[in-house]
């Protein structure tokens, strides 16, 4: 059956799927498999490391990349350490890991702590844990429901998920995202659009699964082809759970491989609402941009707004056949980006 239908998908592969970034994925799946392995040799590596270096059976810890793919709601703390909850910080035998609040350090150096020692980001555990107190976030922080995350000022506090850390390492944020104190634009809003979209928010923001929409997409793809964006949409939703069918055609045009059937079946089928202004978007909402110059009626690209990296430049956080989370200018041209927003799709309730 699966051949079946590659072979009707082959008959298709004249028609535009969208016109940006000319990737032959099967060209590049022997790369990633290379870079796979040598990442999972690294995550055994340090594995074992982590192991050796704790001898408390309550005391659970998460190194660099370990169990991202099977528990990325796990709580991330760096290698060497692990979580307290009853402290709700990382913790080593005798210290806790920072950087803390600005709360925190300014009630340190009241008791006497000085600027080099209250600065640091690792305290005495049982002063750290004193001065932190037992509530969900760290003094001087709020819980803010938008993020889901403890925040003061301009920055957000762990300690954070596995799946946190795993989205802000791409984007951008470095050996920060192994640190208790981001900036707070790391840890993107939750979506506030449909139920579907919600849920392809928290499948499609987690890299394991990103590498594994992929991997499917290389199953089915038909050989030859570029420009797989709509292939990953679709693979993501079906995923997440919304069914967008592989075999699925309107107009004798793919809704899994071609940007016009595909918003038309999201929109006439499934109900979807069209969202025109680019100012409204919500993480996790399906963005169809200005049509292919060569093929009127088909939007050039698709892909999944992930939040804003700085929404006064137009510049926003998206998740496509591109790359995984990376910046993308929303309504001009620039990184990442060939062809303006023309319209977002938002799922019902």
């Amino acid at each position: 059956m699966g051949r079946i239908l590659a072979l009707m998908m082959v008959s298709l592969s004249s028609l535009v799927a969208c016109g940006e970034a000319e990737t032959d994925l099967n060209a590049v799946a022997e790369t990633l498999a290379q870079s796979a392995a040598e990442k999972n040799s690294d995550q055994q590596s340090m594995q074992a490391k982590a192991k050796s270096s704790v001898a408390d059976d309550n005391k659970s810890q998460n190194t660099s990349g370990i169990a991202a793919r099977t528990t990325p709601d796990a709580i991330f703390c760096p290698t060497g350490s692990w979580y307290s909850p009853s402290e709700k910080l990382c913790v080593t035998e005798t210290q806790a890991l920072g950087p803390f609040t600005r709360t925190m350090i300014a009630l340190c150096k009241k008791y006497g702590g000085g600027d080099a020692a209250c600065g640091s980001s690792r305290w005495e555990r049982r002063f750290a844990a004193r001065v932190r107190l037992s509530e969900n976030c760290p003094r001087g922080a709020q819980y803010d429901s938008a993020r889901q995350g403890c925040i003061e000022g301009n920055e957000v506090y762990g300690p954070f998920k596995v799946r946190d850390v795993e989205q802000c390492r791409a984007r951008g944020g470095g050996s920060t995202c192994e640190t208790m104190r981001w900036n707070a634009s790391f840890l993107p809003q939750i979506s506030r659009g449909g139920a579907a979209n919600r849920k392809l928010l928290g499948f499609y923001g987690v890299r394991a699964n990103y590498d594994d929409v992929f991997d499917e997409v290389l199953t089915f793809y038909p050989a030859g082809r570029r420009n797989g964006c709509v292939a990953f949409m679709s693979t993501a939703l079906r995923r997440s759970g919304t069914a967008v069918p592989l075999s699925g055609y309107i107009n004798g045009e793919s809704v899994s491989l071609v940007t016009k059937p595909f918003a038309q079946y999201l929109q006439e089928r499934l109900g979807w609402n069209k969202i025109t202004s680019a100012n409204n978007l919500q993480p996790g909402d399906v963005v169809l941009t200005e049509d292919d110059a060569r093929y009127p009626g088909y939007p050039a690209h698709t892909y999944m707004f992930y939040g804003w990296s700085n929404q006064r430049a137009g510049i926003g956080w998206v998740t496509d056949n591109q790359d995984f989370i990376h910046e993308r200018n929303i309504f001009g041209y620039g990184t990442y980006n060939f062809t303006p927003f023309a319209y977002a799709l938002r799922s019902p309730e």
